[in-house]
């Protein structure tokens, strides 16, 4: 009975592809690190660069974690109007 709750395999990872990542999402996204920065501007903690610090290291290593870092960084520039160079961003480490 065991060996039905819990098969001998394992988890097994599914066939169906991961979620993607729209434009809306990264949107959403972007403007949380935003409204992170806001916070941060108006507010006279000094403390209060560590919400924002931390918005932004928490939505990279999520890019990080699913292999698209430098992509979605590059996506979110050109998305804010900022043009990109794929000389530049291939020569930063790994």
């Amino acid at each position: 009975m065991a060996d039905t709750i819990f098969p001998l395999g394992g988890l097994k990872k599914s066939a169906q592809d991961p979620i993607p990542y729209s434009r809306e999402g990264l949107k959403q996204d972007l403007f949380r690190v935003r409204t992170s920065w806001e916070y941060c501007q108006a507010n006279r903690d000094r403390n209060a660069i560590y919400g924002y610090l931390s918005a932004v290291f928490d939505l990279v290593m999520w890019w990080k974690a699913e292999d698209r870092a430098i992509t979605r960084a590059r996506w979110a520039l050109r998305l804010q109007g900022v043009p990109t160079c794929r000389l530049w961003t291939s020569r930063l480490p790994r």
